[in-house]
């Protein structure tokens, strides 16, 4: 196997009023545009007859949790909460896990054969995939759904984030005076954030990582590019556009597209046409991008030349200090001669000293400061824009892989993109 595979793992927390729409795309019991009608899909872990929702509260009846005191917020009012703010106010009752894989290791040399697996290697993915589960999240674990009708076979693998505490229950007089030691109970609640903090996401990749391997898969490289939604592409690009023209220069003409239109199976020939303006955008940012980088190069350049030029002035002024110690040495016994030259070496040293020390000392501070902001604001403008365009060109490329496919797995913009 190719030591370019690599395990793919993303987490997405739903809430209540979630569970639903999860339930119907991972089952198929709703229509899913990007899902061919003919491919396999199945219920690998979990009842197949039960609803995430149900498969949630049977975990809890097992527990002898009780979901309606355990203060689980299905909605949260506030006319002045932004829709983000709201939704993060709700309680996480499930975490939803997509697994996947690089595609070469699912059809080996032919990655760009959207759809294809090979039989044998899923199967014993899928069983990795079960075993990894089992012992990541044990009990908690709900169901898992494994998908081969889109583009690479992924899972959809559902935990309960649920933790417990213990607390010490009343004694009653009895028990007081009986010396009755206290009895305790466990009190359950929903807490994604304890289980999944930014440390705890880094642990499990690794984890992940280790329990693949040894089908040659590899962990991911870690990357600030995240998962994006079609809808996201065009604000992507100008945003990148913005940044990349500075505000005083005159901005230039580029390509434009329709922002409002979406991809769809039922107008390839637009969609084909979306993707070239896209193509013609990113190129064009690219460019524009490279030439601001070099003019900030150029300038980098510049400020390195007035600090040599700083050093030499630096130089030169000690030079003369030297031929002032070496002309009193030499003219020490004639008074005159040595008043002379000291005189005409001192004013060489002033101007010296005003012209070439000063300015030396100005362009050594100018270049240190501007190297600076170069450092601060150009290269990590060129690092922040690059990684847009990265996304953007991503998608793009997958938005091509789908037009290849003749158009059928276009999908509609909603979060459950292709793997």
């Amino acid at each position: 196997m190719s030591s370019t595979n690599f395990v793919s793992l993303r987490m997405k927390n739903l809430k209540f009023t979630d569970l639903a729409a999860a339930h119907g795309h991972n089952t198929r019991t709703i229509d899913v545009p990007n899902a061919r009608p003919d491919g396999h899909h199945e219920r690998v872990f979990g009842d197949p007859a039960l609803s995430l929702e149900e498969l949630l509260m049977a975990r809890l009846k097992v527990i002898g949790a009780d979901f309606e005191r355990m203060g689980v917020k299905k909605e949260v009012k506030g006319d002045d909460l932004s829709e983000q703010e709201i939704r993060r106010r709700l309680t996480t009752v499930v975490n939803e896990h997509v697994v996947s894989a690089s595609p070469e290791f699912f059809r080996p040399g032919r990655a760009g054969e959207a759809g294809t697996y090979d039989q044998e290697r899923l199967e014993q993915w899928v069983e990795t995939v079960k075993a990894w589960a089992d012992k990541e999240f044990g009990d908690n674990l709900l169901s898992i759904d494994l998908h081969c009708d889109e583009t690479t076979p992924h899972a959809h693998v559902c935990v309960a984030p649920l933790v417990h505490s213990e607390k010490n229950l009343r004694r009653t007089k009895a028990e007081i005076a009986a010396g009755a030691a206290p009895r305790t109970a466990k009190i359950w609640k929903f807490h994604s954030s304890e289980i999944h903090d930014k440390e705890g996401l880094r642990l499990m990749q690794d984890r992940a990582a280790a329990s693949f391997a040894h089908l040659g898969l590899h962990r991911g490289i870690p990357s600030k590019i995240r998962h994006e939604t079609t809808a996201a592409l065009m604000n992507i690009i100008h945003q990148a556009q913005g940044n990349i023209i500075p505000d005083n220069k005159e901005k230039l003409k580029s390509p434009s597209v329709d922002n409002e239109f979406e991809p769809s199976i039922l107008n390839v020939g637009k969609t084909r046409e979306w993707i070239s303006k896209a193509k013609k955008i990113v190129k064009y940012l690219r460019a524009a991008l490279k030439k601001e980088t070099a003019r900030a190069d150029e300038n980098r350049n510049l400020y390195e030349e007035k600090a040599q030029a700083a050093q030499y002035y630096q130089e030169k002024y000690l030079l003369l200090r030297e031929a002032q110690v070496a002309v009193f040495d030499q003219c020490g016994n004639d008074p005159v001669a040595a008043k002379a030259l000291l005189e005409d070496l001192a004013r060489r040293i002033d101007a010296a000293h005003k012209k070439g020390i000063s300015e030396g000392h100005d362009s050594r501070d100018d270049e240190i400061s501007s190297l600076r902001r170069w450092q601060e604001n150009d290269s990590s403008l060129a690092r922040d824009v690059s990684e847009k365009l990265v996304k953007a060109e991503q998608r793009i490329e997958q938005l091509e892989g789908f037009i290849r496919g003749r158009g059928r797995d276009i999908p509609a913009p909603t979060n459950e993109l292709k793997r």
